[in-house]
Parts: structure tokens; sequence; C-alpha cells
């Protein structure tokens, strides 16, 4: 799963649980009727850092297990605290980075 879909997807998505390398998220039932939604529960393998990502559609959850030395936990929580446009735009940019640098 791209980190990108995340961002695009982030107004569906809320923080349950987040410890370094497990992000635990409720998943709005709302994200059925976005386009990139298909993805959500997409292969880990593609992206260095993410080493699991398991989306339940019985519970609404998503959980994403990650190598929190390759991605800081402060990005993701970065990404899901941002209350503007820019302060988003900043964490989705440096999570992105955080993960092609590898």
């Amino acid at each position: 799963m791209d980190t990108r879909l995340l961002v695009e997807l982030r107004e569906y998505l809320a923080v349950v649980g987040h410890e370094p390398g497990k992000l635990r998220l409720k998943v709005d039932l709302g994200v059925r009727n976005h386009p990139a939604a298909r993805n959500l529960g997409g292969a880990a393998g593609d992206v260095p850092g993410i080493r699991g990502v398991r989306l339940n559609i019985f519970t609404q959850s998503l959980t994403i297990d990650y190598d929190p030395q390759v991605i800081a936990p402060a990005l993701f929580d970065a990404v899901f605290s941002a209350t503007d446009g820019a302060s988003l735009e900043a964490a989705a940019r440096a999570l992105h980075e955080a993960t092609i640098r590898v």
C-alpha cells in the first residue's frame, strides 16, 4: 500500500491505536464510494518499511505493521493530526519520502 493512499483517504480513517511498529485505524464505511478504496488493503511488499497491511471489513479496521527504524512513528502521527492543508502536505511528503529512501 502506497502511503499516499492513506493521505488521500484520511477523511475516512481515524487512529484508534498507535505504538511504534503498529498503526490501528478505524475505517468509515463511506470510504466504499471513493475510487481509490479498493487499494486500501493492498500488498505491503511494494513499500519499503511497511511489513504488513490487514483490512477487516467486518470490524471496519485497518492495521498497518511497519518498521519504525524506516518510518518514524511521528510521521504517521503528523499525517493524522494535521489541521490545515500546508501541514498535511508537509507530513504527507515526509511520510512518502521515508518509504522511498530505503
